[in-house]
């Protein structure tokens, strides 16, 4: 394996609860030759004297990028990539952690594949649990990759449990897109896909682990103002994504993924109030689309099991509210 330099993106904001974690599992890793790149993005807490004691004692090759106020992920992400040096790049929130091989074995793929993306797993974990890598490299066509990376499973469209070439990224002039505050990962990833040839390579393993931060999780707010805001911004993400397809295939997963999200934002908006009053356009589409939308993601063999089940039974639960709905009006 040649150790080739890795940038690692981390961007930060009021992260203190679990910052020191994620930087000594960078620290940690197996893989020597990285540059880290943080950018704290306008922290009110104790994240920036975190990241100068981290940067004052660690051995790590650092650049640290301040914002007096904050921009956004994506901003902040599009920065680190303005510093990074490649030949590899790869990103990191500040809540996850890295196993001590997970940059080792992105590499180890990437080169052994000989392909321009390497991916591993990406698991929850609430007691991170810190165990030994056992590769299982093996690489899929892009087709493939594609459904993963729109998929339900471990894969999915998350920027940060994958490994990129620097050079493919300013090429193509591939960036975050800012206006995206929802679904900004699988907005880059599917554009990175988009422009690379060959295969993708698979460590076969789960090496990045994430949580989902309760202060910063947009998901976790319950106002209907933000159920809205969330769930508008995620339809836009999906329909940007479906223009730059190209495999009708991968339109196919694509659809079928952005009807499972509008029934999502469906549920969450009926749970509060009456979404025809409040999202008119959006129920408007899932009426077109619902009666053969069951069915066709039932034989489309894009769905786990699991995830068809709830599909199901949320369907009929928004059917039964609206159906109270109208009898309360």
């Amino acid at each position: 394996m040649n150790h080739e330099n890795v940038d690692i993106i981390l961007p930060v904001h009021n992260s203190e609860k679990f910052l020191s974690e994620c930087l000594n599992s960078i620290e940690k890793q197996s893989y020597y030759n990285t540059h880290l790149v943080i950018i704290n993005d306008g922290s009110t807490d104790s994240s920036q004297d975190i990241i100068n004691s981290f940067k004052n004692h660690s051995h790590l090759d650092i650049t640290v990028l301040t914002n007096e106020n904050a921009q956004g992920v994506s901003v902040a992400r599009n920065q680190g990539l303005s510093v990074a040096m490649g030949p590899y790049v790869t990103f990191l929130d500040s809540d996850d952690i890295l196993l001590k091989d997970h940059i080792g074995d992105l590499v180890q793929t990437i080169q052994l594949t000989q392909s321009e993306l390497a991916v591993t797993g990406a698991v929850k974990q609430t007691k991170i649990r810190y165990v030994e890598s056992n590769l299982k490299i093996n690489s899929i066509s892009i087709d493939k990759a594609m459904k993963a990376i729109l998929g339900f499973k471990n894969i999915q469209g998350y920027s940060c449990n994958k490994l990129y070439k620097l050079d493919i990224i300013n090429r193509n002039q591939l960036r975050f897109d800012d206006s995206l505050f929802v679904c900004e990962d699988l907005y880059f990833v599917c554009s990175y896909v988009k422009v690379i040839t060959g295969q993708v390579g698979f460590t076969g393993t789960d090496t990045y682990i994430y949580r989902q931060n309760e202060n910063s999780n947009l998901a976790q707010r319950k106002e209907l103002a933000d159920i809205i805001r969330k769930g508008k911004n995620e339809q836009k993400a999906y329909s940007m994504i479906l223009q730059i397809l190209d495999s009708e295939q991968a339109k196919r997963y694509c659809e079928l993924k952005k009807t499972w999200t509008m029934i999502n934002f469906i549920k969450g908006v009926v749970s509060v109030a009456d979404p025809y009053n409040c999202i008119p356009e959006v129920m408007a589409a899932y009426n077109d689309q619902k009666r053969q939308f069951l069915i066709r993601a039932i034989f489309s063999g894009f769905f786990p099991l699991k995830d068809l089940v709830h599909l199901i039974i949320d369907t009929c639960s928004i059917k039964i509210k609206l159906g109270k709905l109208n009898k309360a009006l």
